[in-house]
């Protein structure tokens, strides 16, 4: 029972021996800590390789973001810059073949207009003929008392300026009134000239006094801030009187028509006398149409120098109004008014050259249509069947074309352009004029033919109900036109949904690419 194990077994010796396998089993699990801490060092490192490897492409790919987000807000603002670019070039080509369509219209109204008036003279001064000085000399004058009164009391009413049917017809007739001015004083002019026989030196002396009138009456400060106030669209009985001299302008165009047409006339007419017959008509359509080259030419090669000469002019004008001033000296004074006064005798002249354009390009297809195709004399139609074929064309041939589109050009070209569209809107009003006359003269002879009416008062019929049937349908056709025009412009691109603020308010982002999509 006291028996002691260490003793039986042999004591100290099997001690030793123990603790050395229990010291190779400590060193076995030691190397295999080791082993498994070098394995997890070693996946240690190859995550933190992997996160190294995770972070830098993740970098990559966030700028990679970062350049295709920029890249997608500059195309964006690319598009919304075009989209804008195209969007103003539609306004503007839709503005100017509307002037011309609005010109073409008013100079079918005014003409028409004008001949009613005569026609209602005729038969209340039963002894006078429509065509006489005395009736064109009172008919301007009645136009031009009563017409800007009118116009006034238009431009008041609750309807004017209006998008409706109503209202674009009253817009249409107050901007025929100014021209239905301007057409009352060239019949008087015209008149006037023909019982002088058209002659050369008449036209001449004529062209002359009404270019410095013209002049001088624009000169006149009131007259100039009347006519700036109404380029701003303000309204006033006073201020469309103060702008009556602008109205002489197509009368002055008729002038230097006659003055520049002279020698064709008398070229024509020994034609007529020596050869006759067809080929005199050949001929005269040669001459007229060698003659409408050297005009456009000259004209648009004196129109692109004062272009130019009209800006040094501005320049010099600025700097005399400085010394002006600055020294108040009387010589400063002189010269600024000869400054200015070159400048408007010069806008004057060119203004007028742009009616002398549109008659040689109306006279220049008249002959080509009336005397070299249909062979007949003095180049005006024998039926308002002709007369209408010839409108017609002209309304096919010029409504196509380059020149009805708004393009950015240089001074020179823009003034070239705005000198074919006032010829290209002149020769087709006066063609469309054309056929309605020889329409009515028709449907005149007619009544006249088939009941005891006297041509008078058939005229005034006549005259009324095409004054109407063109009143009516230019008006719905504009009334369509802009209502179009309105539609589209409550379509809101989609685009300008991203055209958010930024967190500050400042700017949009496409405001912050500006400069992106100029470079």
């Amino acid at each position: 029972r006291h028996f002691h194990s260490s003793s039986f077994f042999g004591g100290p010796v099997l001690a030793v021996r123990m603790g050395d396998v229990t010291g190779g089993e400590n060193e076995n699990q030691l190397q295999l800590v080791e082993e498994k801490l070098e394995n997890i060092e070693a996946q240690l490192d190859q995550v933190q390789s992997m996160a190294e490897l995770t972070r830098n492409t993740s970098r990559k790919h966030t700028d990679t973001i970062k350049d295709l987000g920029l890249s997608v807000s500059v195309i964006q603002s690319m598009h919304e810059a075009i989209e804008d670019k195209e969007r103003k070039r539609a306004a503007a080509n839709a503005a100017v073949f509307n002037m011309f369509v609005t010109k073409t219209i008013c100079t079918m109204l005014a003409w028409l207009l004008q001949d009613l008036c005569s026609q209602v003279l005729s038969v209340v001064l039963a002894s006078l003929s429509p065509s006489s000085f005395a009736v064109s000399l009172i008919y301007a004058i009645c136009i031009g008392v009563f017409v800007p009164v009118l116009q006034y009391v238009m431009g008041r009413t609750r309807k004017a300026g209006q998008r409706g049917r109503l209202g674009c017809c009253m817009d249409l007739q107050r901007k025929a009134f100014p021209m239905t001015i301007a057409w009352a004083n060239k019949k008087a002019i015209s008149s006037m000239l023909a019982t002088f026989g058209n002659n050369f030196l008449a036209s001449l002396i004529t062209a002359l006094v009404l270019t410095m009138l013209v002049t001088i009456l624009q000169h006149i400060p009131a007259v100039k801030r009347a006519h700036a106030r109404m380029k701003i669209h303000e309204e006033g009985v006073v201020l469309r009187y103060l702008c009556w001299p602008w109205s002489l302008l197509l009368s002055l165009g008729f002038c230097y028509n006659n003055v520049a047409t002279w020698p064709i006339r008398v070229i024509t007419e020994s034609l007529k006398e020596s050869i006759g017959g067809k080929a005199a008509g050949n001929l005269e359509s040669v001459l007229q149409i060698t003659y409408f080259f050297l005009m456009v030419n000259v004209v648009v090669r004196l129109n692109a120098e004062w272009t130019k000469r009209k800006r040094i002019l501005a320049k010099e004008t600025e700097k005399e109004a400085e010394r002006v001033t600055s020294d108040e000296s009387e010589l400063h004074v002189i010269a600024l008014y000869f400054l200015e006064f070159e400048e408007d005798l010069g806008d004057t002249v060119f203004s007028a050259l742009g009616f002398v354009f549109g008659w040689g390009l109306s006279d220049t297809l008249q002959d080509i249509f009336y005397t070299f195709l249909f062979s007949l004399p003095g180049g005006s139609p024998a039926s308002y069947e002709q007369s209408w074929a010839f409108a017609l064309l002209c309304m096919w041939l010029l409504t196509r074309g380059e020149f009805l589109s708004a393009t950015k050009s240089s001074p020179e070209q823009d003034s070239r352009k705005r000198l074919m569209i006032n010829a290209l809107s002149l020769t087709l009003g006066w063609a469309m004029v054309g056929a309605f006359s020889m329409t009515s003269k028709s449907l005149v002879s007619d009544i006249v033919a088939s009941s005891n009416t006297d041509s008078g008062s058939a005229g005034v019929l006549c005259d009324l109900g095409l004054y109407w049937f063109i009143l009516l349908p230019s008006s719905e056709l504009i009334f369509q036109h802009q209502d179009q025009i309105h539609v589209k412009g409550r379509r809101q691109p989609h685009h300008e949904l991203s055209k958010e603020p930024t967190a500050d308010g400042s700017e949009t982002r496409s405001e912050k690419n500006r400069s992106l999509v100029e470079l």
